[in-house]
Parts: structure tokens; sequence; C-alpha cells
């Protein structure tokens, strides 16, 4: 069990002190310890569907430039994630689930506006393609079983690095941006909550109901327009996820 304490000192230095590389070293070091100090480590796939909502957006601003401070509508989207997953038993209620994927979510805002020149209304929308690499960490307990139903909660740490990410807000203003800002944070922490069950006829499989919340904002600060409006607004989800498992490391 020596590798497990290594990896949680690691992983408490890595939050102090926002290392990205010790985080690394801890994913490594699990994937070590679940092959060397476990019989019954398991392969698998996690799939993930939600509904992601946006909070925060500032509302305390004058109207503005590039449609600073004005009225606007946020709309809930639809994301996904996929990605590969081990999970190591600790204790005999408890697991260690890690891995590494692929998550998308995205923004979508109705912006309504006065035109500055013109002084006419008008309206349009700002669209926002979010891609990250995903590193999940979750302790998963095994509250009770019922009925062949294997009832589990689980609670996640997810660290996301930026990929790729899209916008259309200089498509959409009247102004041109000369001096260009990286608008969106390179990599973002996320807490999730999940209960759901692993049934005995399906014993690969498990599905859980879960929400999750964004603990970091996702643009930088002192951006240009409505952009610096978005700062330091967040996102939450609410979805299900379904773990398939293939493969037990013997």
């Amino acid at each position: 069990m020596s590798f497990i304490r290594q990896a949680l000192s690691i992983f408490i230095f890595s939050l102090k002190h926002n290392n990205m590389k010790r985080l690394l070293l801890l994913m490594i070091l699990l994937f070590y310890g679940s092959i060397v100090g476990f019989s019954q480590t398991k392969i698998g796939i996690s799939t993930n569907f939600f509904q992601s909502t946006l909070s925060g957006v500032r509302t305390d601003l004058p109207p503005g430039y590039g449609f600073s401070g004005s009225s606007h509508t946020v709309e809930d989207t639809y994301g996904f994630a996929i990605g590969g997953l081990m999970q190591t038993p600790i204790f005999r209620f408890l697991e260690l689930e890690y891995g590494l994927g692929y998550f998308y979510e995205s923004e979508r805002i109705n912006i309504d506006y006065i035109n500055r020149w013109s002084f006419q209304p008008g309206s349009t929308r700002l669209m926002i393609d979010l891609h990250y690499l995903e590193i999940p960490l979750t302790a998963k307990f095994k509250l009770f079983k019922a009925l062949g139903n294997e009832v589990i909660l689980a609670g996640s740490l997810n660290t996301r690095f930026s990929i790729v990410q899209n916008s259309n807000y200089e498509d959409i203003i009247f102004e041109s941006i000369l001096f260009r800002k990286r608008q969106f944070n390179n990599f973002l922490w996320n807490s999730k909550v999940a209960v759901g069950i692993s049934n005995d006829s399906f014993k690969n499989y498990e599905v859980l109901l879960f929400l999750s919340a964004d603990l970091s904002p996702f643009v930088r600060e002192n951006l240009f327009g409505f952009m610096n409006d978005l700062f330091p607004a967040r996102n939450n989800q609410i979805g299900i996820q379904i773990n398939y498992f293939f493969k037990t490391l013997n």
C-alpha cells in the first residue's frame, strides 16, 4: 500500500501548488501500483452524456464595446466525455478509479444589443466549443447490496487540459481586436458526485447519475468586451455515466 501513500501525498501537494507535472506523476504511480500491488484491477471504458448550465455571467457592467454589458440569455447545452478507465480495489468497500479521456462541452449565449453607431437594436449568438483532455480521479464507495444490485457512491476530482477551443466572438462583434489575448484557460478543475448501481446479471457494467461543477473559470481575466463578462462564470453538469470493464489484471 506504500504506493497509495505516495500517490496521495503527490495529489495533495499538487492541489496546494497547482503543479501539473506532479499530477501526471500521480497517474503513473497509480498505473504502476495497480499492476504490481493488486490482483483485481479492472480496465474499461467510461462514457458520459450530460446537460451543461453556465452560471455567473456578469450583469453589473455598463454597456460598452464588444457587446460588454449587453442583456443576454444563456442556453443550456449538451456534451459528452469518453475515455479509458482503471479501477483498483483499496478495501472491500472502497475502489479507486483513474483514467484518461476526451471531454467536450459548449456555450450558446444569445446577446441583445444596441448598435453604438446607428443606435438600432439587434441580436446575435455567441458560440463557444470547448475540447479537453481529461484526467479523472475517483473514490468509489460500495454502500450496500439489495436484490442483486450493488449501490455505489462516487466522488471525483477531474483535471482538464485544453486541446482546442473555438469561438465565433470576433466574427459577430463590430470592432476589430488589434491586440489579441489568449481567451481560454489552459486547464481547469472539476468536482463530481455520482450515485449508481452495478447489477449481478451485468457485472461488467456500472450505471451512475451524476452532478458536477467546475471549480475554476474557463475564460481568462481582463478580456475585451463580452468575453470579459464571462469571467468568472463556471459550468455545472448533470448527466449519466456508463462504465464497461472488459479486462481484469491478474
